[in-house]
Protein backbone atom coordinates (compact mmCIF):
# COMPACT_ATOMS: atom_id res chain seq x y z
CA UNK A 1 0.00 0.00 0.00
CA UNK A 2 2.84 2.50 0.51
CA UNK A 3 4.23 1.64 -2.18
CA UNK A 4 1.19 3.00 -4.34
CA UNK A 5 1.15 5.85 -2.24
CA UNK A 6 4.11 7.06 -2.62
CA UNK A 7 3.96 5.99 -7.05
CA UNK A 8 0.88 7.87 -6.72
CA UNK A 9 2.81 11.46 -4.43
CA UNK A 10 5.43 11.16 -7.62
CA UNK A 11 2.78 11.05 -10.30
CA UNK A 12 1.01 13.69 -8.66
CA UNK A 13 3.92 16.32 -8.23
CA UNK A 14 5.23 15.59 -11.10
CA UNK A 15 1.81 16.65 -13.10
CA UNK A 16 1.73 19.23 -10.69
CA UNK A 17 5.36 20.77 -12.36
CA UNK A 18 3.92 19.91 -15.68
CA UNK A 19 1.06 22.00 -15.69
CA UNK A 20 3.10 24.69 -13.85
CA UNK A 21 5.78 25.18 -16.65
CA UNK A 22 3.62 23.68 -19.54
CA UNK A 23 6.95 22.67 -20.97
CA UNK A 24 9.09 19.84 -21.58
CA UNK A 25 10.78 18.97 -18.22
CA UNK A 26 14.47 18.70 -18.23
CA UNK A 27 16.92 16.81 -15.55
CA UNK A 28 19.85 17.98 -14.95
CA UNK A 29 22.58 16.34 -13.69
CA UNK A 30 24.47 17.19 -10.17
CA UNK A 31 28.09 17.86 -10.37
CA UNK A 32 28.20 19.55 -7.03
CA UNK A 33 26.36 23.01 -8.15
CA UNK A 34 23.65 21.99 -6.14
CA UNK A 35 23.82 23.17 -2.21
CA UNK A 36 21.50 23.74 0.56
CA UNK A 37 20.44 27.65 1.86
CA UNK A 38 23.70 27.74 3.74
CA UNK A 39 26.06 26.84 0.81
CA UNK A 40 26.99 23.25 1.80
CA UNK A 41 27.47 21.03 -1.18
CA UNK A 42 24.44 18.30 -1.71
CA UNK A 43 26.24 15.09 -3.28
CA UNK A 44 23.28 13.35 -1.90
CA UNK A 45 20.84 14.99 -4.52
CA UNK A 46 21.98 13.49 -8.04
CA UNK A 47 19.47 15.25 -10.21
CA UNK A 48 17.31 18.63 -9.98
CA UNK A 49 14.65 19.56 -12.47
CA UNK A 50 13.75 23.46 -11.73
CA UNK A 51 11.98 26.63 -13.08
CA UNK A 52 10.63 29.83 -10.76
CA UNK A 53 8.25 28.46 -9.11
CA UNK A 54 9.52 24.97 -8.28
CA UNK A 55 12.46 22.72 -7.82
CA UNK A 56 12.43 18.98 -7.38
CA UNK A 57 16.00 17.52 -6.50
CA UNK A 58 15.86 13.36 -7.20
CA UNK A 59 18.09 11.40 -4.80
CA UNK A 60 18.73 6.99 -4.86
CA UNK A 61 16.26 6.90 -2.31
CA UNK A 62 13.29 9.14 -3.08
CA UNK A 63 12.69 12.93 -4.18
CA UNK A 64 11.62 16.78 -2.63
CA UNK A 65 9.13 18.71 -4.37
CA UNK A 66 9.62 22.61 -3.58
CA UNK A 67 6.82 25.08 -4.34
CA UNK A 68 7.95 28.62 -4.00
CA UNK A 69 5.89 31.68 -3.51
CA UNK A 70 6.92 35.52 -3.55
CA UNK A 71 5.60 37.11 -0.37
CA UNK A 72 4.80 40.87 -1.34
CA UNK A 73 6.47 42.70 1.19
CA UNK A 74 7.42 46.13 -0.28
CA UNK A 75 9.36 47.40 3.03
CA UNK A 76 12.23 45.38 1.11
CA UNK A 77 12.48 46.69 -2.08
CA UNK A 78 15.74 47.35 -3.19
CA UNK A 79 17.00 45.76 -0.19
CA UNK A 80 19.95 42.96 -1.63
CA UNK A 81 20.76 40.81 1.39
CA UNK A 82 20.30 37.61 0.85
CA UNK A 83 18.52 36.64 4.54
CA UNK A 84 16.17 39.78 3.27
CA UNK A 85 15.12 37.94 0.46
CA UNK A 86 14.54 34.38 1.82
CA UNK A 87 12.74 35.81 4.12
CA UNK A 88 9.89 37.35 1.51
CA UNK A 89 9.84 33.54 -0.02
CA UNK A 90 7.35 30.90 1.31
CA UNK A 91 8.50 27.35 0.52
CA UNK A 92 5.88 24.83 0.62
CA UNK A 93 7.86 20.73 0.61
CA UNK A 94 6.73 17.07 -0.08
CA UNK A 95 9.69 14.88 0.64
CA UNK A 96 8.77 10.94 -0.40
CA UNK A 97 11.36 8.13 0.43
CA UNK A 98 10.99 5.07 -0.97
CA UNK A 99 10.82 2.42 1.87
CA UNK A 100 12.47 -1.09 1.45
CA UNK A 101 14.03 0.13 -1.34
CA UNK A 102 16.48 -2.52 -3.14
CA UNK A 103 20.20 -1.51 -2.37
CA UNK A 104 21.29 -2.21 -6.11
CA UNK A 105 18.47 0.55 -7.30
CA UNK A 106 20.30 2.79 -10.18
CA UNK A 107 18.79 6.92 -10.97
CA UNK A 108 19.78 7.46 -14.10
CA UNK A 109 19.29 10.23 -16.51
CA UNK A 110 17.91 9.07 -20.39
CA UNK A 111 18.25 10.86 -23.66
CA UNK A 112 21.03 12.90 -22.44
CA UNK A 113 20.65 16.80 -24.98
CA UNK A 114 23.65 17.69 -26.77
CA UNK A 115 23.86 21.19 -24.85
CA UNK A 116 25.86 21.67 -21.46
CA UNK A 117 25.09 24.19 -18.81
CA UNK A 118 27.98 25.95 -16.69
CA UNK A 119 27.34 26.94 -13.20
CA UNK A 120 29.09 29.44 -11.18
CA UNK A 121 28.67 29.31 -7.52
CA UNK A 122 30.70 30.16 -4.23
CA UNK A 123 31.80 26.42 -4.35
CA UNK A 124 33.58 26.40 -7.31
CA UNK A 125 33.05 26.06 -11.23
CA UNK A 126 31.13 23.40 -12.87
CA UNK A 127 31.40 22.89 -16.17
CA UNK A 128 29.81 20.63 -19.01
CA UNK A 129 26.79 19.73 -16.80
CA UNK A 130 24.70 17.62 -18.54
CA UNK A 131 20.78 17.92 -19.40
CA UNK A 132 17.97 14.65 -19.52
CA UNK A 133 14.83 14.54 -21.27
CA UNK A 134 14.20 11.15 -19.43
CA UNK A 135 15.03 10.63 -15.74
CA UNK A 136 15.03 6.26 -14.82
CA UNK A 137 14.91 4.70 -11.22
CA UNK A 138 15.96 1.46 -12.10
CA UNK A 139 14.84 -1.77 -10.42
CA UNK A 140 13.51 0.42 -7.03
CA UNK A 141 11.75 -2.86 -6.00
CA UNK A 142 11.93 -6.27 -7.56
CA UNK A 143 10.65 -5.83 -11.08
CA UNK A 144 9.73 -2.69 -11.05
CA UNK A 145 11.52 0.26 -13.21
CA UNK A 146 10.02 4.24 -12.89
CA UNK A 147 10.65 6.55 -15.41
CA UNK A 148 9.74 10.34 -15.54
CA UNK A 149 9.69 12.59 -18.32
CA UNK A 150 9.14 11.65 -22.10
Amino acid sequence: MRKIITLFILILCNNIAIGLNNKTLLYIENKGQITNASDVIRNDILFTCTNNSYNTFFLKDGYSFQLYKKNENRSNRGNFDKTAKLQNIAISRVEVKFLNLNESSLLTGENKLNDYLNFITVNGEFRNVSQYEVLQYKNIYEGIDMDLGK
